[in-house]
């Protein structure tokens, strides 16, 4: 049981309440100490507006800049879709070039080769057997074996590599280096132009070197400085709030602590009543059972007295001895034999 003697509970409430308030006030001072200073919000509002300026100038710089070279950057880009254009045709003009060569190429070696198969062939004749239908072994229309004639007299070299047809695709992969080399030039000539309108570009000065952007730097980190400084002298305000702050709240702990003895002597009183109460309500089933256990006694006794004598009313010369009182009150089962005297 804790001691509360000349202990007040109503004084240490108003103690505890007083030391909350004086602990509540510090807390407010300690903020405005911290991040409420004039001086200091208005440097750091100040730098915002610097920020903002520098931010503007940069912008303003960066567009003039732009509109500086607009038309010349707006003739490159339509170069550039040109000289694209003119590439992609050059391109395809390189592709169908090389695969007229590669015909062209191609038709020469099969006329060489149809040239020594019509040699091989000069010595056949032609198949009277060849004017006979194979199916009824009739002769045919004279027509129909005049083709067969032409047909078999015609040198396949005319119609697949002939001289004139060399000389045509020739002819084409002529006309098609003539397209390839006009569009590499255009690609050349492009590329030149677009070079020439690079050199004419004008270099504005980074925004940087201007007075302006020096002014607005300066302005901004002096601002800093200043920020760094107030800071300073806030954070040592802080401190000593903070150790006044952690002196009441021990105080405050420690009056708690105090406090809280009036809650475990009313918790221990509580216990102790209803401790009492059960003690009270035990000590009444003991007597109970105890009657009980008195009662059961009586029984066992008047029990084993009546079992004894009806036994040795069976025997007239001996008796016998079933049971034995202890000391302690308590019946022991025996069987003694006993004999007068």
């Amino acid at each position: 049981m804790p001691d509360i003697a000349g202990l007040d509970k109503g004084g240490l409430d108003r103690k505890i309440k007083e030391l909350a308030e004086q602990k509540e006030s510090l807390e407010v001072e300690k903020a405005q100490a911290f991040s409420g200073d004039t001086l200091a919000l208005s440097a750091r509002t100040q730098i915002a507006e610097a920020s903002a300026k520098l931010a503007e100038a940069r912008a303003a710089h960066t567009a003039g800049a732009a509109a500086l070279n607009e038309e010349i950057y707006a003739a490159i880009a339509d170069l550039k879709k040109e000289q694209i254009a003119a590439s992609n045709r050059l391109s395809d003009a390189k592709n169908d070039l090389k695969q007229a060569r590669q015909l062209t190429e191609s038709m020469a070696n099969r006329r060489e080769e149809l040239r020594a198969e019509y040699r091989a062939i000069q010595t056949e004749t032609w198949d009277e057997g060849a004017a006979v239908c194979p199916t009824c072994h009739r002769g045919l229309p004279e027509e129909k074996i005049r083709e067969l004639r032409e047909a078999f007299n015609h040198f396949r070299g005319q119609q697949e590599a002939s001289r004139d047809m060399i000389a045509e695709q020739a002819a084409k992969t002529v006309a098609l280096e003539g397209i390839a080399n006009r569009e590499e030039k255009s690609v050349e000539d492009l590329a030149a132009r677009m070079a020439s309108l690079h050199n004419q570009l004008q270099e504005p000065p980074h925004f940087e070197t201007t007075v302006e952007y020096a002014k607005l730097t300066a302005r901004i980190a002096a601002l800093r400085d200043e920020v760094r400084t107030l800071s300073k002298r806030g954070q040592d305000l802080t401190m000593v709030f903070t150790d006044k702050i952690r002196v009441l709240q021990g105080e405050i702990q420690a009056q708690n602590e105090i406090k809280a003895r009036f809650a475990t002597v009313a918790s221990q009183q509580r216990r102790i009543a209803e401790l009492a109460a059960r003690e009270k309500e035990l000590a009444r089933q003991y007597e109970a059972l105890e009657r009980g256990l008195y009662l059961c006694d009586l029984f066992t006794k008047a029990k084993v007295r009546l079992l004894t004598e009806r036994i040795n009313s069976k025997f007239r010369s001996v008796s016998f001895q079933l049971f034995v009182e202890q000391v302690n009150g308590g019946i022991r089962e025996d069987c003694e034999v006993m004999i007068p005297g």
